[in-house]
C-alpha cells in the first residue's frame, strides 16, 4: 500500500472529496446554479436494503472458550484456564486479556464489544487499545464500569467501538486505526488478587437495518427490502451520518425532488468494490464508482433536473472486485442531502473559535502587543464585546456551554469522561433543521465527539483528520486554512454554518520564527507581568508555582506569537470572504474558550482558577452591513448567550431549552443592552472541590464546594451553589448574591473585580 502524502496535500484531498468539492464526475451533468442561495430541505434517504445487502452477521466474531478461535490471552500476570462455560482468570489486583491483533477490528465497521463474565461484588471493567505500531496508551482507556446485572448471578457489558475516544487533548480515537483490545477487570482501591469467569466475548457489527430491536442484533431479512438503520460513520477522520451495505446486494430509496433540486451523496468502502447508481425512470445516466479501501469519502453530486420533478426511486447496486473476500467489503454510504433553492438574505454563518485565548493579550481588547491585527480589524468593521465570562476555565465544559446554550452545572459536562447527552439540542443542529449545511474543523478532542458536541453536523473531523494518531503541535490554524477555503469557494451559493476550532496558542508554545521576532525585538516595550501577590506566591493545586521570572517572560512572548500566527490564520479567512464575493453575506464570529494564566495569583496554565485572566474571553462579530460597525457593547455577556445571538441574528429559530440571551435586538439597536448574571463552574481533577463564580457587573463572588467524592461534590454544587448562588443572584435577590457581594464585599468579591483589577473584572 502506497505510503500517504504528508499534511496538507491528503487533509485537503480528505476534506474536499468528503464535502463533494469536486468537479461533477462523469455523468452527473453540471448542476444548475439557481439564483437564490440553496438550502438543505431533506437529510438523509429512505434506503431499503435487499437480504443481501443487509447480511452483516457475517462481520461479528465470537469467542466462547470452545478454542474454535484464537482466543484472547492474559497478560501482566493473570493466567486464562477453561472452565464449564468459558475462561477462569486469576491473578493480581488487575485481571488483564488482550484480544489477537488484528482480528479484523475495524471501527468503521462500528463493532460492538459485548461481555459477559462473572466477577466479585464491586469489580469494574475497563477497556484499552491500540493503534498500528503503538503501545497500549493510558489516555486510551475506555471505563466500561459494573455493567448490568445478567442471568445466573453474571455481570454483562456492551461497548461500542465508536466510543474508544482519546481522553488526552493529544490522543485520538479508535478511529485514527485499531489493532488491538485489552479488557481489564479490577477492583478499585483495593490491591487484593482477584478470581473472575469470562462467559462469553463477542464482537458484533452494529450496522443492524432499521427493523433490529437494538445494536447488535442479527440484521433484519424478513422483507425483501429491510429498511436501513443510520449511524455514526467515519472515514480517516471525517465523520458523516449513514448507513452501510454489503457488497454483492443492492437498495433502493424514493425521490420526490423539485424542479432546481441538487443531490448529495458520500460513499466509501472498507475493500476494493464497485457501485453503480441510477434511477428508476431511466432519465438519469448511470454513474459507476470504484472505491479502495483506503480512499477517502468520495463525494457525488447529482442534478435531479433530468427529473422534472417527478417521483423516482434511486437505485444502488454493489459488487465485490474480489468475489472471494471473506467477509466481502462493505459500502459506507453517508447521509443524502437534496438541495434547493432558498429564500434570500439568510447568510454563511461562521463560529471561529480559538483556544486558550484571554482577552487582555489582544490589542482590540487594550493589550500595547499587537498580537492580533486581523481581529483589531473585525472590531473596527462590527461588533465587540468589552466583558465575556467563559463558562469554565477549561476547553470541554466550556465548549459545551458554546454549543448548547447552557451554563456547566446544567449540561453537565465538567470532566473528561462526560458527553452531552443526545436530548440536548445543538447550535449545529439549530442551523441544519433551518437548512444550512453544517461542517466542523476541530482539532481540540474536548471540542468534538468526545464531549458529543458532533450532533447536529453533516461532517464533523477529529484530530484524526489532521495526519496523525498524536498531534504534534498545537499550531493546528495552518492545517485548518486550506480545507477551509476550499470548503467556502465551492460551496459559496448555499448556506453554511461552519465551526473553526483551532488549538493554538495552547501550550506548549512553539511558534515560529517568523511570528516570534516582531514581538521579541519590543524589547522592554513589552508589558511587564504582574507578579502574584504575596499571600498567593505559594498557593497552588496540581499545578507549578513560583516559576522563574525569566522563563515566566519567554512563555508569555511565545503565547504572544501564537496568538499572532493563529490571527494571520484568521486574516487568510477574511480575504477568502473578500476575494469571493460573500463578505457582505457573512456572519462572522471570533470567540475563545477560555483563557490562560501566567502566576498572576500563584496558577500557571488553565483549568486551575476563576480569576479573571482564565476566564475573561473575548467575543467579536461582523456581518457588514447589517450590524454596526465600530461598537464595543459594555455590558456582561457568557458563552451561553453567543449561540441564542448567532440564531437571532440569522433567523433561526432559538430552541426553548437554551438559557443565554438572543443579544441580536440590541446588536441592530432595537432593544437596549440588559444587566445580566452570569455563571462560571470548574471541577477540580478527583472531583471532590468544585468552584462557582457569580458575577453581575463589576462584582464578583466565588463559592467552593467541597465533598467527598465527585457525587457528594457534584450534588452540593448543583443543589447548593446552582440553586443557591444561581438563584439567590437571579431570583428574589436583587437579593442575597447581590446583597452578599456588596456587603462584606466592597471586599472580597469587589476587591477580585475592581480592585488590582482591571487585571481581574476586566481581564
Amino acid at each position: 500500500m502506497a505510503a500517504r502524502p504528508p499534511l496538507p496535500t491528503r487533509l485537503r484531498a480528505a476534506l474536499v472529496l468528503a464535502l463533494g468539492l469536486a468537479a461533477p464526475l462523469p455523468g452527473c451533468g453540471e448542476p444548475a446554479r439557481p439564483d437564490g442561495p440553496l438550502a438543505v430541505v431533506q437529510r438523509g434517504l429512505d434506503w431499503r436494503l435487499d437480504p443481501l445487502a443487509a447480511s452483516f452477521e457475517r462481520y461479528e466474531l465470537t469467542w466462547d472458550g470452545t478454542g474454535s478461535r484464537a482466543p484472547w490471552r492474559g497478560v501482566g500476570g493473570t493466567t486464562v484456564e477453561p472452565s464449564a462455560r468459558g475462561w477462569t482468570l486469576t491473578g493480581a489486583a488487575r485481571l488483564k486479556l488482550v484480544s489477537p491483533p488484528t482480528v479484523a477490528l475495524d471501527s468503521q465497521l462500528q463493532h460492538l464489544l459485548q461481555v459477559e463474565a462473572r466477577v466479585p461484588d464491586g469489580v469494574v471493567l475497563a477497556l484499552s487499545w491500540r493503534g498500528p505500531g503503538q503501545g497500549f496508551d493510558p489516555d486510551r482507556i475506555h471505563p466500561a464500569g459494573p455493567g448490568q446485572a445478567g442471568p445466573g448471578g453474571s455481570r454483562t457489558w456492551a461497548i461500542p467501538l465508536a466510543a474508544l475516544v482519546g481522553r488526552d487533548m493529544q490522543s485520538s480515537g479508535a478511529e485514527a486505526g485499531l489493532e488491538q483490545l485489552r479488557l481489564e477487570f479490577l477492583r478499585p482501591g483495593e490491591r487484593a488478587g482477584l478470581t473472575a469467569e469470562l462467559l462469553a466475548l463477542r464482537l458484533r457489527c452494529r450496522f443492524a437495518s432499521g427493523s433490529d430491536a437494538g445494536p447488535g442484533g442479527t440484521p433484519g431479512t424478513s422483507t425483501p427490502h429491510a429498511p436501513a438503520g443510520v449511524h455514526r460513520l467515519a472515514r480517516h477522520g471525517v465523520q458523516l451520518q449513514g448507513t452501510a451495505l454489503v457488497a454483492g446486494g443492492g437498495a433502493r430509496a424514493a425521490l420526490t425532488p423539485g424542479p432546481d433540486d441538487r443531490l448529495r451523496l458520500w460513499l466509501a468502502a472498507t475493500g476494493p468494490l464497485r457501485a453503480t447508481l441510477s434511477d428508476s425512470s431511466g432519465r438519469l445516466p448511470p454513474l459507476t464508482l470504484e472505491l479502495a479501501p483506503d480512499d477517502d469519502w468520495r463525494g457525488v453530486t447529482l442534478d435531479l433536473a433530468p427529473l422534472l420533478g417527478e417521483p423516482s426511486e434511486l437505485l444502488l447496486r454493489t459488487e465485490p472486485l474480489d468475489p472471494t473476500a471473506e467477509p466481502p467489503p462493505a459500502l459506507l454510504l453517508g447521509a443524502a442531502l437534496r438541495l434547493a433553492p432558498g429564500p434570500r438574505g439568510a447568510p454563511h454563518v461562521i463560529l471561529y473559535l480559538e483556544d486558550t485565548l484571554r482577552a487582555d493579550h489582544l490589542s482590540s481588547y487594550g493589550y500595547s502587543e499587537p498580537t492580533d491585527p486581523t481581529l483589531a480589524r473585525l472590531a473596527a468593521e462590527g461588533v465587540r464585546f468589552e466583558h465575556v465570562l467563559a463558562a469554565s476555565n477549561w476547553t470541554r465544559p466550556s465548549v459545551t456551554s458554546i454549543h448548547s446554550g447552557l451554563p456547566a452545572l446544567r449540561h453537565g459536562v465538567v470532566s473528561r469522561d462526560v458527553r452531552l447527552g443526545a436530548a440536548a439540542v445543538t447550535l449545529a443542529e439549530a442551523f441544519a433543521d433551518a437548512g444550512w449545511l453544517t461542517a466542523s474543523f476541530v482539532t481540540n478532542v474536548h471540542g468534538g465527539e468526545a464531549a458529543g458536541l458532533h450532533q447536529g453536523f453533516d461532517l464533523a473531523t477529529t484530530p484524526a483528520a489532521y495526519g496523525a494518531t498524536m498531534l504534534t503541535s498545537t499550531l493546528t490554524s495552518e492545517v485548518l486554512a486550506e480545507p477551509l477555503d476550499a470548503l467556502l469557494e465551492q460551496h459559496a451559493d448555499e448556506r453554511l454554518f461552519v465551526l473553526v476550532h483551532s488549538l493554538d496558542p495552547h501550550a506548549p508554545y512553539a511558534p515560529p520564527g517568523s511570528d516570534l521576532y516582531p514581538l521579541q525585538v519590543r524589547g522592554a516595550r513589552r508589558p511587564a507581568l504582574r507578579a502574584a501577590p504575596a499571600d498567593e506566591a505559594e498557593r497552588g493545586d496540581e499545578v507549578r508555582v513560583g516559576p522563574q521570572r525569566g522563563q515566566l517572560e519567554r512563555d508569555a512572548l511565545r503565547y504572544d506569537a501564537e496568538i499572532l500566527h493563529n490571527d494571520q490564520r484568521l486574516g487568510r479567512l477574511v480575504d477568502t470572504l473578500d476575494r469571493l464575493g460573500i463578505a457582505q453575506r457573512t456572519l462572522l464570529s471570533f470567540v475563545s474558550d477560555h483563557g490562560e494564566s501566567f502566576d498572576e495569583h500563584g496558577y500557571l496554565s488553565h483549568k486551575s482558577t476563576l480569576y479573571q485572566e482564565e476566564l475573561a474571553v473575548p467575543w467579536v462579530l461582523r456581518w457588514p452591513g447589517r450590524l454596526p460597525a465600530g461598537v464595543a457593547v459594555p455590558g456582561l455577556t457568557s458563552h451561553i448567550d453567543l449561540a441564542p445571538t448567532l440564531a437571532g441574528l440569522a433567523g433561526v429559530p432559538v430552541p426553548p431549552s437554551w438559557e443565554g440571551r438572543d443579544l441580536s435586538a440590541t446588536l441592530t439597536g432595537d432593544a437596549p443592552m440588559r444587566d445580566a448574571i452570569a455563571l462560571s463552574h470548574f471541577v477540580n481533577g478527583s472531583g471532590d472541590v468544585q468552584q462557582l463564580a457569580v458575577v453581575r457587573g463589576t462584582l464578583k463572588l466565588v463559592a467552593e464546594v467541597q465533598g467527598d467524592g465527585p457525587g457528594d461534590a457534584q450534588g452540593d454544587a448543583q443543589s447548593d451553589a446552582h440553586g443557591d448562588a444561581q438563584g439567590d443572584a437571579q431570583g428574589d435577590a436583587q437579593g442575597d448574591a447581590q446583597g452578599d457581594a456588596q456587603g462584606d464585599a466592597q471586599g472580597d468579591a469587589q476587591g477580585d473585580a475592581q480592585g488590582d483589577a482591571q487585571g481581574d473584572a476586566q481581564g
